[in-house]
């Protein structure tokens, strides 16, 4: 009979109204048992979103216990502190990793306090988890990001001191020299090679700086950046192939340029047999590994032990060196790994949690065939 009433005029009901602001809230908010397990009683629709369980796989009958999904290395750490709170009180709370039901690693905080009984005892523990796996993510992107801009300004600064003192070197022997023309247009052509140098290291310097940790790390679809890094590129008769069409990556913004300079390189250095280049992933033990592959001409044993270092390669000096740094910045390392001959291979393993797959199943063919 009151459903005909308008809302404001409905008796309150506390019990639905509780019910559903604890359901709507982001997270979890839970209820579990004073045990080892900490067996959930109750547990709120929130966990759906961040563990991939519905609430009844952890309750009552359900075959999944909390403890389960949580990774064995923080366990201990998390039974320490509910001994402290069953001891002392106040609030319990823990950062740690769970394996979600797809398989994917997440960063929870758990924040709860304990229920009392008169004489002391811990009833209940209540209290919620929040997912800060983003959190955590561009908390490490920025410190990677931070330490490799402090090594390579301290680098490039060595450097470009050295080409200052060299410079200063030569203007003062060309004034030790004004009586003798032929040296001193020697020392001013040395000079300008030196100076030359020096403006290198500060484009070198401005690009690396803008490039690598200029933003937070973003999920990014690789084959939509492959394929806009490429539309630029002068492909000619060169397929690009991308196989990777679920596929995303947490990484630097400046991803697009890694892929731009790896096709880039491949069409300078491809040589004439040079028809494709392929796009795809596969599943390790290490995490999931990006192939970038040709069928060109591939990298000499010499040109490979020196590929990533400072100053090879195009892109005003950076080249494979800016790859490499952009991709660390969200822990992504890259080698090559192919045989000249037959065409370079670049392999980069992503680490698991910093790839994931829009359609929330694994590709048909994970080993790239």
């Amino acid at each position: 009979m009151n459903s005909s009433l308008p809302d404001d005029a409905r008796p309150f009901d506390r019990e639905l109204f509780l019910s559903t602001l604890i359901n709507n809230l982001p997270g979890i908010v839970y209820r579990c048992a004073n045990d080892r397990d900490r067996t959930l009683l109750s547990i709120s629709d929130g966990c759906r979103e961040i563990t991939g369980y519905d609430p009844a796989d952890f309750t009552g009958t359900g075959t999944v216990a909390f403890h389960d999904i949580i990774v064995p290395e923080y366990g201990e750490g998390i039974r320490q502190k509910l001994q402290r709170l069953r001891e002392t009180g106040g609030v319990f709370e823990a950062e740690y990793r769970i394996r979600t039901k797809n398989g994917e690693l997440r960063w929870v905080l758990d924040r709860g306090r304990g229920i009392f009984a008169g004489d002391g005892k811990l009833l209940y523990l209540e209290g919620c988890i929040m997912d800060v796996t983003a959190r955590n993510r561009e908390i490490l992107a920025c410190i990677r990001s931070n330490h490799q801009l402090r090594l390579y300004l301290g680098v490039h600064e060595h450097d470009a001191l050295n080409e200052i003192m060299i410079l200063k070197g030569y203007l003062e022997l060309s004034k030790q020299s004004i009586n003798e023309p032929g040296r001193i247009d020697g020392y001013l052509r040395k000079g300008q090679s030196s100076l030359d140098r020096l403006l290198q290291v500060f484009e070198f310097t401005r690009t690396f700086c803008h490039s690598v940790g200029a933003t937070v790390p973003v999920w990014q679809n690789v084959d939509t950046i492959v394929r806009d890094a490429s539309a630029s590129l002068p492909l000619r008769k060169v397929n690009v192939i991308m196989e990777c069409p679920d596929l995303e990556v947490f990484a630097d913004p400046s991803l697009p340029m890694v892929f731009r300079i790896l096709i880039d390189n491949a069409l300078r250095h491809g040589g004439d047999r040079l028809t494709r280049i392929r796009i795809f992933s596969q599943t390790t033990e290490d995490g999931r590994i990006l192939v970038c592959a040709d069928d060109g001409t591939g990298i000499s044993e010499n040109g490979r032990q020196n590929l990533f270092q400072r100053g090879y390669g195009e892109n005003h000096g950076a080249g494979l060196f800016l790859v490499r740094q952009i991709l660390d910045t969200t822990g992504i390392t890259i080698r090559e790994t192919g045989s000249y001959g037959n065409g370079a291979r670049f392999e980069m393993t992503v680490p698991e949690g910093g790839y994931r797959f829009r359609t929330g199943t694994m590709p048909s063919n994970p080993d790239g065939s």
